[in-house]
């Protein structure tokens, strides 16, 4: 099944990862006391067994086994082709619709496709030919170059992001295991006081 979208213009990954931070936050409160306190003499065992389940993927668009396609699509009376560009993604596909810290200016406002993990998008090459001219040729270059600019800028602004996010988050993980911890202790006591034999 493929999803149609803004290239990292859907919703802003701070907005996305305040969500999450919500979700981990009620998960470690769910967690079971048992399994808590089997980690009570290497909490910082727990701490990275917890962080790396609910880490943040980096994310990687690769352009080095691009597939390149020209599409012939209806117009009007003629046929009307576009230069498709397929890549590979590597990471939460999910975050290709979501925009990073400090992305100020969209130089581009990239309407793509993903299937799976395979992200593609067209380029109009405002010809009705299959015989495309150098001209046209240049100018679907051009365009291409500028895409390629912006995925490749925003991809590492994202990753930043996501990395800021994972320290966040390892923040939020202590916290909320040493919470979780000491209730876990104290319940073990309450429950030891009451085991009469």
């Amino acid at each position: 099944m493929s999803k149609r979208f803004l290239l990292f213009g859907e919703k802003p990954f701070d907005l996305y990862a305040r969500e999450k931070f919500s979700d981990i936050t009620v998960g470690i409160e769910h967690m079971n006391d048992v399994e808590v306190l089997m980690f009570r003499e290497d909490f910082d065992g727990l701490v990275k067994k917890t962080t790396d389940f609910y880490t943040f993927p980096r994310l990687e668009i690769s352009f080095d086994e691009k597939i390149v396609d020209l599409v012939g699509k209806p117009d009007r009376t003629r046929t009307r082709y576009f230069a498709e560009y397929s890549l590979t993604v590597k990471g939460n596909p999910f975050y290709l619709g979501l925009s990073p810290f400090n992305s100020g200016y969209r130089p581009v406002d990239l309407l793509v496709e993903l299937k799976e993990n395979v992200l593609s998008f067209v380029i109009d090459t405002r010809y009705h030919s299959e015989e495309l001219s150098s001209e046209v040729t240049e100018h679907v270059k051009r365009e291409y170059m500028r895409i390629r600019r912006f995925i490749t800028e925003t991809q590492e602004n994202l990753n930043r992001t996501i990395d800021y996010y994972n320290g966040e988050l390892e923040k939020l993980v202590i916290k909320q295991l040493a919470n979780k911890l000491r209730k876990a202790i104290r319940c073990e006591k309450i429950r030891q006081a009451l085991d009469f034999n």
